[in-house]
């Protein structure tokens, strides 16, 4: 019984604490994030060699540096399309409004050409 006890007590333990992750996120702090940006913005794809130096000035692993890398390009790529979608969209929003303007002129100018048509026969 007192086994018993002892194994109901161990499996109570709450499961966040039991369970340990797979890895640990990578801290970067900010003075390391400025030159990560200054590298980037240079060169957004830094050879390995670079990479290599980078992540040894900056006591990171080689795979860190790899994927700090990876990321701001995709972050990048998506503030481009965003970009590019509002673009769009703004176009079409003024092609729509220059189609509404046109429409009304034709409509206000058909019935006005229309009467005086009818007015001068």
């Amino acid at each position: 019984a007192a086994a018993l006890a002892a194994a109901l007590a161990a499996c109570a333990k709450p499961a966040a604490a039991l369970i340990q992750p797979k890895f640990k996120r990578t801290e970067i702090s900010k003075p390391m994030l400025l030159i990560l940006t200054q590298h980037f913005e240079s060169d957004p794809l830094p050879s390995f060699e670079k990479r290599q130096a980078l992540a040894q000035q900056l006591d990171m692993t080689p795979r860190s540096v790899c994927v700090w890398f990876q990321n701001q390009r995709q972050r990048l790529l998506k503030l481009q399309r965003q970009a590019e979608g509002a673009e769009a969209s703004q176009r079409r929003s003024q092609e729509r409004q220059a189609r509404l303007v046109e429409h009304k002129r034709r409509a206000k100018g058909g019935e006005g050409g229309g009467a005086g048509e009818a007015g001068a026969t």
